[in-house]
């Protein structure tokens, strides 16, 4: 659907798939803005929850069959982080998002770009 380079710092929204797969342009942009903060704050693909907390929010409130497809497809080290982003783009308020894109914007060292830019394909 989407994707972020923490290296340019943009993000990229793949509209054939976000067309095919019935996913709102806002959520997939909430998700990929959760991957900003996370980086930006230096958790390098995991989450910025803790487990304790996380894994009971996956359990209620993620599909199974997702969360199966989330363990197959990324490595160990990025799981907790893609699992965090699919929670904030369906159950943060867009504000809250961006309030913490706009608090971060400074943060993380060796980050070229201090605004993620969005581009469409």
């Amino acid at each position: 659907m989407g994707g972020f380079d923490p290296e340019l710092g943009s993000i990229t929204l793949c509209e054939k798939n976000l067309n095919r797969e019935k996913n709102s342009y806002l959520n997939v942009i909430k998700h990929e803005l959760a991957h900003v903060v996370q980086h930006r704050m230096g958790r390098n693909g995991d989450a910025l929850m803790p487990s304790s907390l996380l894994s009971p929010l996956v359990r209620e409130l993620l599909p199974q069959k997702e969360v199966m497809a989330v363990l197959m497809q990324y490595p160990n080290e990025e799981i907790n982080g893609e699992l965090e982003a699919r929670l904030a783009s369906r159950y943060l308020p867009s504000e809250l998002i961006a309030v913490a894109v706009v608090a971060t914007r400074q943060w993380g060292q060796g980050y070229r770009h201090h605004s993620a830019t969005v581009v469409s394909r």
